[in-house]
């Protein structure tokens, strides 16, 4: 590929058989490794992208910063990358909702940049909401885009229609300028249920305006996307698939699904190894494989994964994606009801330290223990009466004995309720 306009039409390729900026492109090393079927997921900082009601399972603090290069194939050698940061708050502990800040940086070369910002909220709903049984989230973004072009000596010296140069400056940025700027917003719910909640519904709507992001007003609207998935959690990792409805183009819209996995290992006394893998296809001959790696410690996670596409642009090589997660705070998990690893380790991915203080290490080896305060966790959050706390806080000291329930914090719940 020797002519930049050659570029820029594998550049338009992107918006079309892939997310464009504003659908968050890589978002996440671990969404990408599952072929990105993670609305129904979505239990890390990443949630703010896919199902923003999904940050309603994080209950500490978490930052992460991702790099990801895409179209490695192309002859020219050119870059074009994404970096982005993310930042999720629980507020009172998850209390009173999620507060979550996403940035993201685009780049096409030397062509034009794309900046995001979403500024995101979630909370859980009451637990008899909608008359079902379950955990009940909601979610939404409110987002600032910006593309910025960047001069050069097509823009200074416009073509005319026999491809000669006109030697003055092209109309359209003459008139427009260089950047457009539009802001957008975005929808999520989350709906968990089962046992133990490890099932999982999830819907989003992004750019729920669709804004016009085109210099001279000419209809170029943000892609409208409907997701819909489901998930399961087990004791080993997660099944996930999504159906994804994208509108990018103005008189049709393509439709895609995804399947994703992930495995998750322990490695005693180190933290864990997550393996993941799926694969998408939708219309227009849009077809991806993806895989991934994680090894995630106490306070950090390091993620790696890689997309094929299979279809029209499959000699234009693969996208490759890092990412580096940390928590901070307290340690609690809002996803109570995820399944568990023996280390302690949350199948989604989020770091997992029991709220009650063990007196020994035997705690976070023996399953009922570590579900039943799970339970009561989940339970208490989602506003459970005072006579199902008490049963519950019973069945936790009865499954683990007065040698290894701490004391001191069962007193303080048990005050809590009036009862000495």
């Amino acid at each position: 590929m020797k002519k930049p306009w050659l570029f820029l039409a594998a550049l338009l390729a992107i918006s079309e058989k892939s997310p464009a900026a504003m659908e968050g492109l890589g978002v996440s090393a671990r969404s990408v490794g599952m072929a990105d079927a993670f609305s129904a997921v979505a239990d890390d900082s990443s949630a703010i992208l896919h199902n923003p009601a999904g940050l309603t399972q994080l209950r500490e603090t978490a930052l992460s910063v991702q790099s990801a290069n895409f179209l490695g194939g192309l002859t020219n050698k050119s870059n074009v990358d994404t970096n982005s940061l993310a930042l999720v708050h629980p507020v009172n502990e998850g209390q009173r909702g999620v507060v979550g800040f996403f940035y993201q940086n685009f780049k096409a070369s030397s062509y034009f940049t794309d900046q995001t910002f979403y500024l995101s909220y979630a909370k859980n709903l009451s637990s008899q909401a909608f008359g079902m049984p379950g955990r009940w989230s909601v979610g939404g973004n409110i987002k600032r885009f910006t593309r910025k072009y960047e001069p050069d000596q097509y823009t200074e010296n416009a073509i005319d229609d026999s491809g000669m140069g006109t030697g003055v400056p092209d109309p359209l940025f003459a008139t427009n300028g260089f950047s457009k700027t539009v802001y957008s917003a975005d929808a999520g719910l989350l709906y968990q249920f089962g046992e133990k909640n490890r099932n999982n519904l999830g819907l989003s709507i992004s750019n729920l305006n669709r804004p016009d992001i085109s210099l001279g007003k000419d209809g170029d609207r943000v892609p409208l996307m409907n997701r819909a998935g489901l998930a399961r959690k087990y004791d080993w990792g997660l099944l996930s698939m999504e159906i994804r409805k994208v509108n990018r183009l103005s008189n049709e819209s393509d439709s895609e699904i995804a399947l994703g996995g992930e495995r998750r290992i322990a490695l005693p006394h180190i933290g864990s190894l997550g393996l993941r893998g799926g694969y998408s296809e939708g219309t227009r001959g849009f077809r991806n494989v993806s895989a991934g790696i994680s090894f995630g410690g106490p306070i950090f996670t390091l993620d790696y994964a890689f997309q094929f596409p299979l279809g029209d642009f499959s000699g234009n090589g693969e996208n490759n994606v890092v990412a580096l997660s940390f928590n901070f705070g307290t340690g609690k998990s809002g996803n109570a009801s995820a399944s568990h690893s023996s280390s302690g380790k949350l199948a989604g991915g989020a770091r997992e330290i029991f709220p009650i203080p063990p007196t020994d290490n035997s705690n976070q080896a023996n399953p009922l223990y570590g579900d039943s305060l799970n339970h009561y966790l989940a339970r208490k959050a989602d506003g459970a009466s005072i006579q199902e706390r008490l049963k519950l806080l019973e069945d936790l000291y009865l499954k683990s004995g007065s040698e290894k329930t701490h004391m001191i914090w069962l007193a303080q719940e048990l005050g809590a309720l009036g009862r000495p």
